[in-house]
């Protein structure tokens, strides 16, 4: 079940996603998702929805291979 400030969470980097171009760089993307996290996402469960939503987008654009048990993990 997706909570609250998960779908808080997935609005506000989707926002973000829209605003960037298809090529922009892994960093800028990843420095524009930390710039959109709001001010009350530092502490407790709101922060962790705003880290696992945030490594979900992320992750769809990282350059660098995943490690063996992270591929494990995702089923690759």
């Amino acid at each position: 079940m997706t909570g609250r400030w998960s779908l808080l969470a997935q609005d506000r980097i989707h926002a973000v996603h829209e605003s960037l171009s298809a090529d922009t760089p892994f960093e800028a993307r990843r420095q524009a998702v930390a710039a959109a996290r709001p001010g009350f996402c530092s502490d407790g469960w709101p922060a962790k929805c705003w880290r696992r939503a945030a490594k979900a987008y992320l992750a769809q654009y990282d350059p660098a291979p995943a490690g063996p048990l992270e591929a494990m993990m995702r089923g690759d």
